[in-house]
């Protein structure tokens, strides 16, 4: 499959994400939907961002005549199960040890191996930190909204 075509493909999955949670916002009222439209506003944007780039790297693919590469679909599945399982699991141990283990996991699964498995672990810590470490000061601190809770934070 073309990178234009999974970027395509990646952001009207974002796309319906985001449908997704719209639905669910209508349920929600005050303050409680300050942390849900915020994050269906990135979820939507991330999915304007990849069918654009999609679309425009296509263009440039048909100049260039470049080649297709297979798609990982092992790897798609084991994304797509594992994010029903991030999903169950942000009600049970919350949402910022759900994100924190969810990030990690998944750039294990789709980071780059040759420099070996510890450095890709290394990396994939940081980043789940560094994010999460953003996330909750932007939510919880800056703009004093509780994130879903859980079992641990």
């Amino acid at each position: 499959m073309r990178k234009s075509s999974t970027d395509i493909f990646c952001g009207l999955s974002f796309l319906v994400i985001g449908a997704g949670f719209w639905v669910q916002l209508a349920e929600l009222e005050g303050v409680s939907r300050v942390f849900p439209q915020a994050l269906l506003v990135v979820i939507a944007l991330g999915g304007f961002w990849f069918v654009g780039k999609g679309f425009w790297q296509r263009r440039r693919e048909s100049a260039q005549g470049e080649e297709c590469e297979p798609v990982a679909w092992p790897k798609v599945g084991l994304i797509a199960a594992l994010s029903l399982v991030y999903a169950a699991l942000i009600s049970i141990l919350g949402f910022f040890c759900s994100t924190l283990a969810f990030l990690v996991v998944a750039a294990l699964i789709l980071g780059d191996k040759s420099r070996g498995l510890g450095h890709l672990l290394k990396f994939s810590v940081l980043y789940g930190v560094v994010f999460c470490t953003l996330l909750w000061v932007c939510f919880v601190k800056l703009l004093n909204v509780p994130p879903p809770a859980g079992l641990f934070f």
